[in-house]
């Protein structure tokens, strides 16, 4: 068991809405980009040795510990149901699909007074991905909760582990 932190999300999106209906509810759909950074804490750290599969494990005995993180950009689709209301709230219900095109780990640490930097970018993250997200808001700020139950790394690769998150929204 350790504990990974999804840090410094962000993500960039275009959409287009249709108001199917008579009343302030619509539908959207669109495309973003996002970076989204897993960064593990403790003494714990990703490890991937050359033409091996990755790990967790600790670092060196008495390593000064920087960070070690996973970092994945996608293209997503999200799919959005949304309301607003006559006193300006507004709150949507949606899932987003990621498609995972890059994946990288980069692990940097001082020990004996040398600095290392472990990088791979060959980390087998789940190629398709999908999202569960809820938003509520008031004129144009608000905030969201992200449900990702699937895995970021491929689990014949690497550990296994998936991201619950939390942000500010600006309409």
């Amino acid at each position: 068991i350790f504990f990974c932190r999804h840090k410094k999300a962000v993500s960039l999106h275009f959409e287009t809405a249709s108001y199917p209906w008579a009343t302030e509810t619509s539908f959207s759909i669109g495309v973003a980009c996002s970076w989204r950074n897993y960064r593990m804490t403790g003494k714990q750290r990703f490890i991937k040795e050359e033409g091996r599969d990755m790990t967790v494990g600790p670092y060196p005995k008495g390593a000064d510990i920087q960070f070690s993180r996973i970092k994945v950009f996608s293209w997503a689709v999200p799919v959005m149901l949304t309301h607003k209301t006559k006193r300006n709230f507004n709150f949507s219900l949606g899932a987003i699909v990621n498609f995972n095109t890059h994946a990288s780990l980069k692990t940097r640490y001082k020990l004996d007074g040398k600095e290392y930097k472990q990088t791979d970018s060959n980390i087998h993250q789940t190629p398709v991905t999908v999202d569960f997200q809820a938003s509520l808001g008031y004129k144009a700020i608000g905030f969201y909760v992200k449900y990702s139950p699937c895995k970021v790394l491929d689990s014949t690769y690497g550990p296994e582990f998936s991201a619950l998150s939390v942000g500010i929204v600006l309409f």
